[in-house]
C-alpha cells in the first residue's frame, strides 16, 4: 500500500503564523532526479478529514497548481548546493493582519512538506524564489518534519 501521510490543517496554521513568515525551502536542481508531479502531492485542507486527505490533489488546488508556472531564481540568489543536489533558500513573506499568504502546503510521495500551489496575485506569488513543489524545511526558524507539531511552529 501507499505510505500514510500525517494530517495537518495547513491553511489554518498558516493563518496563525503571524505577520512575518520565514520559510526555509529547497529545490532539486539536478535534471537526472525526478520531482513529484502535482498529481503526487497531497494538498491538505482544513475541511478534509484525515481519511480524505490521502486522495490525490484536490481539483481546485490542482487547477491553481497548473496555472502557476515559475522559473528557477537566478544563480546569484541561490545558496550553495547541498550534497543531495538541492539548492536552499530563505524566503521572508510579510503580510497585513488577516491577509492570506496564498500558499497551499501538502506532503509529497516521500512524506516531505512541499508547496503544492501558489495563488496568483498573492503575497507568495510576488516572491520569485517560491516555486510549486519546493520542499519546506523550516517555518519561522523551526525545523519541520512530517511529524512536527505545526500548531506550535506557526503560533504568533
Amino acid at each position: 500500500g501507499q505510505p500514510v501521510a500525517p494530517f495537518c490543517d495547513f491553511p489554518g496554521l498558516l493563518q496563525l503564523a503571524g505577520l512575518e513568515v520565514v520559510l526555509h525551502i529547497s529545490r532539486l536542481v539536478s535534471a537526472s532526479t525526478p520531482r513529484a508531479s502535482p498529481a503526487e502531492v497531497e494538498t491538505l485542507t482544513g475541511t478534509a478529514d484525515a481519511g480524505d486527505s490521502h486522495n490525490a490533489i484536490t481539483a481546485s488546488a490542482k487547477a491553481e497548481a497548473d496555472k502557476t508556472k515559475r522559473s528557477a531564481p537566478e544563480p546569484e540568489e541561490q545558496v550553495e548546493a547541498e550534497e543531495d543536489g538541492d539548492k536552499t533558500f530563505e524566503v521572508r513573506l510579510d503580510r497585513q493582519r488577516g491577509e492570506d499568504l496564498g500558499l497551499a502546503l501538502g506532503y509529497n510521495y516521500l512524506g516531505h512538506v512541499v508547496i503544492s500551489a501558489i495563488t496568483p496575485g498573492s503575497i507568495a506569488d510576488g516572491e520569485p524564489d517560491l516555486m510549486k513543489l519546493d520542499r519546506v524545511h523550516a517555518i519561522n526558524g523551526q525545523t519541520i518534519t512530517p511529524q512536527s507539531d505545526f500548531a506550535k511552529l506557526l503560533s504568533p
